[in-house]
């Protein structure tokens, strides 16, 4: 079974979606489920509220062929085998708190030091090899 689900948004606040038309969800939901997609209501107002957005609209009436539809619900979602399943780390990575730890912005850190009073005899390397070593301590101290 594939899911179709929203694409992620980290740039946008978090806010209620309009849910729109409850029978263009109904129609959404099943367009999809024809094509051997599983969508919740939720999700399907989630994608077409986005579809929606691009055209800063608040909810576009839905074209009337359902080949149509469906392109533009595959275009602005993500299909996934399991839903809740996260996405693998970026090549290189072994989990996502490595690439994290390997990638956090410290500029402003750094930044911040050289406005204080007195010269910050830390680095953005400091920075980040501090917070590798709790990463490291924390895995030492679960057994890992």
């Amino acid at each position: 079974m594939k899911y179709l689900i929203p694409v992620p948004d980290s740039a946008k606040p978090r806010l209620k979606a309009s849910t729109g038309d409850p029978e263009d969800v109904a129609r959404l939901v099943a367009v999809a489920s024809a094509a051997g997609y599983t969508m919740t209501p939720e999700h399907a107002s989630a994608i077409w509220k986005a579809y929606s957005d691009r055209v800063c609209a608040a909810w576009l009436v839905l074209p009337t062929d359902d080949s149509e539809l469906l392109h533009d619900l595959l275009g602005h979602s993500v299909v996934r085998d399991d839903p809740y399943a996260t996405p693998p780390p970026p090549d290189g990575y072994g989990s996502w708190l490595d690439y994290a730890v390997a990638t956090m912005d410290v500029r402003s850190l750094e930044l911040a030091a050289l406005f204080s009073d007195g010269p910050s005899p830390h680095t953005r390397d400091a920075f980040r090899e501090a917070a590798m070593a709790e990463l490291s301590a924390l895995r030492r101290a679960a057994g890992l």
